[in-house]
């Protein structure tokens, strides 16, 4: 668990709330925050946004008092996977917006991510390819494919999360898909594209 999600716990500590809902607190964020976090880091391509993400995630629900009970269920993990999805929107549309303004884009890689048995320069080269696609993709492109592709959610249940038709999410599937897949073309490796999606999804 990250610093920052120390520092939320602790503030959800104090006089005036019950212990129980600090100790479900706790359950919940252990049972999940590997879920959020993923999701986000897939999105986002930046493990600082991400990290925020699930801070804003786990904090939205602490206020919210939805969820102090330990339930491990796939209605719970769609809460959360909406509330990632919202905070991830928030955040692009910012990064978009300061672009207008003439800042930066952020590197790809701020923070080397990490792949058991495998050396930094091959999973750094990997990362980035994939976010070199992500950053061609629609939001709703990059939330799909991190969903359906990388985490096997089906585009049925993707299209609940999300509230949009099945025909709408699998398309940007099916674009986002061809993304990744240029960008490998690059590299004459279009054919290796389900080992590399294989490989990404040990990213973390």
């Amino acid at each position: 668990m990250n610093e920052a999600l120390h520092i939320l716990l602790f503030n959800v500590a104090g006089p005036k709330r019950p212990a129980i809902k600090l100790i479900s607190l706790e359950i919940m964020v252990v049972t999940y925050s590997d879920l959020v976090f993923r999701t986000a880091f897939r999105v986002m391509c930046d493990r600082v946004d991400a990290e925020s993400v699930v801070v804003r995630v786990f904090g939205s629900v602490e206020r919210s008092g939805i969820g102090f009970v330990p339930l491990q269920s796939e209605e719970m993990e769609n809460m959360l996977l909406r509330r990632t999805i919202l905070f991830c929107r928030m955040k692009i549309f910012r990064r978009r917006v300061s672009w207008l303004f003439g800042e930066q884009r952020p590197v790809f890689v701020q923070a080397v991510p990490e792949v058991a048995d495998q050396d930094d320069y091959t999973v750094k080269q990997a990362w980035q390819l994939f976010c070199r696609a992500s950053f061609k993709m629609t939001p709703l492109q990059r939330i799909v494919y991190a969903l359906s592709e990388l985490d096997s959610v089906s585009v049925e249940r993707t299209a609940s999360i999300l509230g949009l038709p099945s025909f709408r999410v699998n398309l940007a599937r099916i674009r986002a898909v061809k993304a990744v897949r240029n960008e490998l073309s690059l590299y004459n490796c279009e054919d290796k594209y389900h080992s590399y999606v294989s490989f990404i999804r040990q990213v973390h």
